[in-house]
């Protein structure tokens, strides 16, 4: 009987010994329980986010079904009738007069300067004409001394409902200043400087602030002669502007004209000092240095303005080489003049002084 019993004690130990330990088994379980709550999350994260894409694209189909989309109009200017198109808002800068000549003969030119130019879209420029870049009212302007006052682009005016009896329609200021400021334009243009100052003073009482209509008025008074006015609009324009180089011009040619030479000088080097390219102040300051018998200085300004490729700067170099005798000279910038085929009037005057001078 003890074997027996030995027997099936041994077979039962072999039973237990293939068991799995416990501490394993709960192992193992855990490591099942954590892939099961992984795949979870994971399948309800992907769900999620593709309830979010679906309602977001939902949302954008829904937007675009009922907002259609609208084009844009390019705006327009409406002009008043007979106005012809006028540039962004830059100055009028006529050059100063030609200096009187009287010497022996023969007699030097005496038309140095080229009468000052309405700056037409479409019109074709020389290097002696072409307007730089327009700026708008409230952002500083360049400074060409043949640009033309012009008027920043509005709205196009769209058809309204008439005013109902006894009400009076709404003002717009800009609009109308905008209205004075082409029909100024256009009179300057025809060369209506009279009408034209009266267009810019009506845009001026719009808009008190603008120192570009208070230039433009500046230069119809100069083209008018009436240089001490044209210095107190000038001012007012650098009062608002203190380095508005299109304003110095106008005010050192108003000094110039009217018989102020040291101020003129002053007020155009300061110009040079602040846009050293210009033009119109070579120009003006060869002229001064010319009228008061400076011709060495003279001959600079001309010399930097011949450079620039400006047909005046060779005119006033052949003018000086008339004065001081230097026929030989004056004959060979003529001749030089010619060679780049100039406008008409210009070569009608070439034409008068090559046979003045070969007599």
């Amino acid at each position: 009987m003890s074997l027996i019993a030995d027997l099936l004690a041994k077979a039962n130990r072999k039973e237990q010994s293939g068991d799995i330990p416990p501490g394993l088994r709960r192992v193992v379980q855990e490591s099942e329980q954590k892939q099961v709550l992984r795949k979870r999350i994971l399948i309800v994260s992907v769900l999620f986010l593709g309830a979010v894409i679906t309602g977001m694209a939902v949302l954008w189909a829904v937007n675009s079904l009922m907002t259609p989309a609208v084009p844009v109009q390019p705006s327009r200017i409406a002009q008043p009738p007979g106005a012809a198109p006028a540039p962004s808002s830059l100055p009028a800068q006529p050059p100063a007069a030609p200096p009187g000549i009287s010497s022996d003969a023969p007699a030097p030119a005496q038309s140095p300067v080229a009468s000052p130019q309405q700056d037409t879209p479409g019109s074709p420029k020389t290097d002696a004409e072409r307007p730089v870049k327009p700026e708008p009212v409230e952002k500083k302007p360049a400074a060409e001394p043949s640009s033309v006052p012009g008027a920043r682009a509005a709205g196009e005016k769209t058809s309204s409902p008439k005013p109902a009896a006894g009400t009076e329609p709404s003002r717009n200021p800009r609009a109308e200043r905008d209205m004075y400021l082409y029909q100024g334009n256009a009179y300057e243009s025809s060369g209506n400087y009279r009408e034209a100052l009266a267009a810019y003073r009506k845009a001026f009482e719009l808009d008190r602030k603008n120192y570009i209509v208070l230039n433009n008025m500046s230069g119809m008074l100069i083209r008018q002669g009436s240089f001490a006015e044209a210095v107190s609009y000038a001012r007012q324009a650098l009062d608002l502007r203190g380095d508005y180089v299109p304003a110095m011009v106008n005010l050192g040619i108003a000094y110039m004209q009217g018989g102020k030479p040291t101020e003129a000088e002053l007020t155009l080097r300061k110009a040079l000092s602040l846009d050293s390219g210009n033009r119109s102040i070579l120009l003006n300051l060869g002229i001064l240095s010319e009228r008061s018998h400076q011709y060495e200085q003279a001959l600079q300004w001309y010399t930097r303005l011949a450079e620039l490729r400006d047909v005046q700067g060779m005119l006033g170099l052949a003018r000086i080489a008339e004065r001081q005798g230097k026929r030989a000279d004056a004959i060979r910038y003529y001749q030089e003049i010619a060679g780049t085929n100039p406008d008409p009037a210009v070569q009608r005057l070439i034409n008068e002084r090559l046979s003045v001078l070969g007599e």
